[in-house]
């Protein structure tokens, strides 16, 4: 951005941390994204087993013993120099 002539204001990276013992908001977002995963042909209802996901994210997390990161993002916001007229 600085290449470009942007000034650089304000850097920084957000995650959403699922923490040990928290429930997983997965299986809902999964079943709300259901039918368009299914239409585009990503995985099948079958694939994705909905009645069990939570159970199974649950069984892994307990494995893993830690934090998941969800949702990493950058965001950056810079500023253009004036233009002369």
């Amino acid at each position: 951005m600085q290449q470009l002539g942007l000034s650089v204001e304000q850097a920084r990276g957000e995650a959403i941390l699922i923490n040990p013992n928290q429930p997983s908001f997965l299986p809902t977002l999964t079943q709300a994204m259901l039918p368009r995963i299914v239409e585009r042909g990503i995985a099948t209802v079958e694939q994705i087993d909905p009645d069990t996901l939570a159970e199974r994210i649950e069984e892994e997390h307990r494995a893993a013993g830690g934090v998941i990161v969800w949702d990493l993002a950058f965001l950056v916001a810079a500023r253009a120099q004036p233009v002369a007229r």
